[in-house]
């Protein structure tokens, strides 16, 4: 196991604020990186400080009331705008009812798609909202959906450092009531943090529903 991995697999499970989670992140890559400066080797560090499971116990157990409280309205407000944006691509496309999907692309291009998906993934990494409303269908253009969009990506932190890798790309085409759509699925890694995008597109490839967890 890695520095990196160790420190991450901690802070995901930290049941407290981002603020306290970047502070305890921050702590704890400084502690074991002095540490391995001073001649500790990296699984001696591990061994002495815990499994990842073991160590965020601890920091959980010892955490004050409010931060417990701030952990309970990150998950509350995550749920709310899920749920927001999926009702955005529920009202304005109307296509998730009995949907047939296959992963075999008969009315799309692949090489389009992953191309549309990729330029609205670095659309989403420059905060670049106007941009994206140009790619979107009318209902996926509102100030409701860039502001749960924003809130999204806040859960994650607020410094996700530079993109490190893009994971492979899975997509499947729907047909829903008649109406064609693709959906790609694909994980990417910052330096801070990790996200899997969900993203749909219409049949013009503009964007109808996305989500990220």
């Amino acid at each position: 196991m890695t520095q990196e991995v160790y420190v991450k697999s901690i802070v995901k499970k930290l049941k407290c604020s981002a603020a306290k989670r970047q502070e305890i992140k921050k702590w704890l890559e400084s502690d074991i990186t002095a540490a391995i400066e001073g001649g500790e080797p990296l699984e001696s560090v591990i061994a002495r400080m815990g499994t990842p499971e073991n160590a965020a116990k601890e920091f959980n157990d010892n955490f004050p009331p409010e931060e417990l409280k701030a952990a309970k309205r990150k998950k509350t407000v995550t749920i709310a705008v899920i749920v927001i944006i999926a009702l955005a691509a529920v009202i304005a496309l109307g296509w998730w009812i009995l949907p047939k999907g296959s992963m075999e692309l008969t009315h799309f291009d692949k090489e389009e798609v992953e191309g549309r998906i990729t330029l609205i993934i670095d659309l989403l990494d420059a905060d670049d909202y106007e941009e994206i409303r140009k790619y979107s269908i009318k209902a996926m253009q509102s100030e409701a959906v860039e502001t749960a969009l924003r809130e999204t990506k806040a859960l994650f932190g607020s410094d996700w450092g530079k993109r490190e890798s893009f994971g492979s790309m899975y997509i499947a085409e729907v047909t829903q009531m008649g109406k064609r759509m693709v959906t790609a699925q694909v994980s990417v890694s910052y330096e801070n943090t990790s996200v899997t995008y969900t993203i749909t597109l219409d049949k013009d490839l503009q964007l109808g529903g996305l989500y990220m967890k």
